[in-house]
């Protein structure tokens, strides 16, 4: 991950390892403090207990010339939050166009900003006969992290602790999602897609005396008992980092077969939206309820928020609707493709969705569909390796219809996840699989297979 974000497995910039020790000790002296009277903090100091095993199990395991201090491995946990931190405290750090105020860019050049730290596309559907709920999300990244691990905690945590098993999407290596994809035996599914900031000013509120990102998904998805109250949880200690759009579903609130004539009921999707100087819930089940799905795809949802982040004055400047929240290529694709799906076959269909060049709604790139292929763009980038041809895109896919979820207080019935790895091929297979050969054969891909072509999995734990 390291060598994605800096362009080397250790270039870590001084400032940004300084920001990251400050914030290990602010987070640990917090803890100690509070976690006698406070049930948020004593969820912090287990999760510091976690993150302390990990470096013990790391330490024991490493071999000669692998060992990494508490620091670094702290900072592996903070790929999502660095897609902050990185423009914040050490601008150097990024390709040449990233140097220049972010209101310069050209379209081009802000594309491949996106295209760099902007990722994910996701879809929550209710068909119409409302016989379920559909819950999916595809990651973009480098491809040199495609070694992804499936992950079940199961932790009886005492107070404070609504969810005691809790699946979820991940590396090697962290305690956390980060793409963010968590199903909890409390009855909650969790995800959300990044909205990259165009408004440089925003950063100056970033502080590591706060808790970040990946710590407060772990913490509100394991105790929160309905959306409200992640969304409550999420928004404690707000560290301006990761800046995302995350959804939430409350599968206690749904019930499969309801009549389509009678509203889902207030509370079933909420979603959270941020910057780093403000965080905003709203309750989006009115949208399951008209139009029967909800999609996010990098783009701010509120217009508040999209014009404090920037967007509104690109989308203006350039005038250009690939910005704008019903402008973009994945807004039109989403409202071309969602209402045609009916089955969890069709669903894991459109979130694996890339046809190539020929899709018309992808403006002639691979680069612009559900499932991105930046390997299959032809068109090449004067600016950034990142919006032309280059090892990077979607590298998974994970789905799960209602039925999978155990509700509220059922520790016992099995939990479920279908997924895919590697670069999408399609829905149709119609796209050559990845492979780590020819022109890509330098890409770092330790410990992963040479051709990524797999089919469908499930996972399922009890």
């Amino acid at each position: 991950m390291f060598e994605h974000q800096f362009g080397s497995p250790t270039g870590v910039p001084k400032e940004i390892s300084s920001w990251a020790a400050e914030n290990y000790g602010w987070v640990h002296n917090m803890s100690k403090t509070e976690a006698p009277t406070d049930a948020y903090w004593r969820h912090v100091s287990l999760i510091l207990e976690q993150f302390a095993g990990l470096v013990d199990g790391y330490d024991a395991a490493a071999l000669a010339g692998e060992h990494l201090d508490v620091y670094t491995l702290w900072m592996l946990q903070m790929p999502g939050d660095f897609e902050d931190l990185i423009p914040a405290l050490s601008p150097a750090s990024q390709f040449s166009w990233r140097r220049a105020h972010p209101m310069s860019m050209s379209q081009e050049e802000a594309r491949a900003n996106e295209a760099r730290f902007g990722h994910c596309s996701a879809l929550i559907r209710v068909p119409p006969d409302r016989s379920t709920l559909y819950f999916g999300h595809t990651t973009w990244f480098s491809y040199a992290s495609m070694l992804r691990v499936v992950k079940r905690y199961d932790l009886d945590l005492g107070e404070g602790t609504a969810a005691r098993r809790v699946l979820f999407s991940s590396y090697p290596g962290v305690l956390a999602s980060i793409d963010d994809f968590y199903v909890a035996d409390s009855g909650l599914t969790v995800l959300e897609t990044t909205n990259t900031l165009l408004n440089e000013t925003l950063w100056e509120a970033l502080t590591p005396r706060s808790v970040l990102s990946w710590m407060r998904a772990i913490l509100a998805s394991r105790m929160a008992t309905s959306g409200k109250k992640w969304t409550e949880i999420f928004s404690r200690y707000h560290s301006g980092t990761y800046n995302s759009q995350w959804l939430i579903v409350d599968h206690n609130l749904f019930t499969p077969g309801l009549a389509a004539n009678r509203p889902l009921p207030p509370g079933l999707l909420t979603m959270l939206e941020e910057i780093p100087t403000a965080i905003a819930t709203l309750d989006l089940t009115s949208y399951l309820n008209t139009q029967g799905y909800f999609p996010s795809y990098n783009r701010p949802f509120i217009q508040d928020f999209a014009e404090a982040a920037g967007y509104n004055a690109y989308a203006e400047r350039l005038n250009c609707s690939w910005f704008t929240y019903e402008g973009s290529p994945r807004a039109k694709i989403f409202k071309r493709d969602a209402p045609d799906v009916y089955t969890l076959g069709a669903f894991k269909g459109v979130l694996q969705a890339n046809r190539g060049e020929e899709d018309p709604l992808s403006e002639g790139s691979a680069g612009n569909a559900i499932a991105a292929r930046f390997d299959l763009v032809t068109a090449p980038s004067p600016f950034d390796e990142w919006w032309g041809h280059g090892a990077h895109g979607s590298v998974d896919t994970k789905v799960v219809s209602h039925e999978m979820v155990p509700r509220k207080g059922d520790h016992s019935t099995p939990m479920a996840l279908h997924m895919i790895a590697g670069p999408s091929r399609g829905k149709d297979k119609s796209l050559p699989p990845f492979a780590f050969t020819g022109e890509w054969a330098a890409v770092p891909h330790r410990g992963m297979p040479v051709v990524w072509d797999f089919p469908w999995a499930e996972a399922r734990f009890l």
